[in-house]
């Protein structure tokens, strides 16, 4: 116990080696030393505390107070406290949720149908950028293949489309295809050549 002139202070032992880990420790972990001191120091402040008055019409004693508080601590530590971990987490999620939608709107506004190779380079592409991107702004992801994960739906969804629209197109073609050979039939000298010229078109 320390004197000065217009206060006293109690020290205290170092909680943790890692101070950085302090939020996320449970109170078992912590020094031992430091544990004895807190109590040391809940009986100094329950000894010295002044009666306090509350809102009704009567005194706190420094064992009412103490108690008071401490309900006062339960109450909030009941609840979802978020810690500076968690925080850094919900950010650094938020950042990969961020990049994961810009990389889908991208896919989703090619102009399609595209030859598949050239589609996997524009997802790779897309990909690096936003892994960039996040290597620059988040606090150190903690697993960034998340992100490569997540963007092959992104992938998956546009192949999907390109087929699709692959399909969509070669039928069109053909369809047209279909209707000139037939208006090439259909004439009164039909020619060899042009029949030919018309059947290399629709290749």
């Amino acid at each position: 116990l320390g004197s000065f002139k217009n206060m006293l202070g109690l020290g205290l032992a170092q909680p943790h080696l890692s101070r950085k880990l302090l939020c996320d420790l449970p109170r078992a972990k912590l020094n031992p030393e430091y544990l004895q001191g807190l109590v040391r120091v809940k009986e100094f402040v329950e000894r010295q505390a002044l009666p306090k008055r509350s809102v009704a019409p009567e005194f706190f004693s420094g064992l009412q107070l103490a108690d008071l508080t401490s309900r006062i601590v339960t109450a909030l530590n009941a609840h979802q406290i978020p810690s500076a971990s968690s925080v850094v987490d919900a950010f650094n999620n938020a950042l990969i949720q961020s990049a994961l939608e810009t990389l889908s709107l991208a896919m989703q506004a090619l102009a399609l149908p595209l030859p598949e190779e050239e589609l996997q380079a524009v997802h790779a592409k897309l990909l690096a950028d936003a892994q960039a991107e996040l290597a620059t702004q988040s606090f150190g992801v903690s697993d960034p293949a998340i992100l490569t994960l997540s963007a092959k739906g992104a992938l998956a969804a546009a192949s999907d489309s390109n087929f699709r629209r692959s399909h969509t197109l070669c039928e069109s073609l053909w369809q047209d295809c279909r209707s000139s050979l037939a208006a090439v039939h259909a004439v009164w000298l039909p020619s060899a050549a042009r029949l030919e010229a018309r059947l290399d078109t629709c290749n």
